[in-house]
């Protein structure tokens, strides 16, 4: 993907394409563009993104950018927000966990709500592939919560 393709795509989504810093003003590198595009879409703390290609990592971002504008349908998107909100959850759990006094209880709330969330991603993707099962008459992709 290009330089103007990325900064398309994220102003389409709200990412800032300028950093900023102490008295100064650059513009991202195409790298730092493709991780801000990825914490947006999919939420922070992602860890190691391993894709064979630099394409294949922006197809990734085309995707998320395509079910973030509801491309894919209101289900699939409404999933891709419970994820995001469910890795936020988790990375404010570990961010308390790594302080020097760390609150038990917050912790326990952060991983009980990012239970929750993926609980709720799982259940939007399962309606996903029910509606896409019953539109295409295709077999439904449907799997039982755990």
């Amino acid at each position: 993907m290009n330089r103007s393709a990325l900064i398309k795509h994220a102003k389409a989504v709200g990412v800032a394409t300028i950093a900023r810093g102490r008295g100064y003003e650059s513009p991202k590198t195409n790298e730092g563009l493709r991780i801000d595009l990825l914490e947006r879409l999919y939420g922070p703390n992602l860890g190691l993104i391993q894709a064979a290609t630099p394409a294949a990592l922006d197809k990734v971002i085309e995707n998320g950018i395509a079910c973030h504008k509801g491309d894919y349908g209101y289900l699939l998107s409404m999933a891709q927000h419970a994820l995001r909100n469910a890795n936020a959850a988790r990375a404010e759990a570990k961010r308390i966990a790594a302080l020097k006094r760390p609150r038990l209880a917050e912790i326990g709330a952060y991983e009980q709500s990012a239970f929750k969330w993926m609980r709720v991603c799982a259940i939007f993707g399962n309606l996903h592939s029910i509606e896409v099962g019953m539109r295409d008459n295709k077999k439904s992709e449907y799997r039982e919560p755990v």
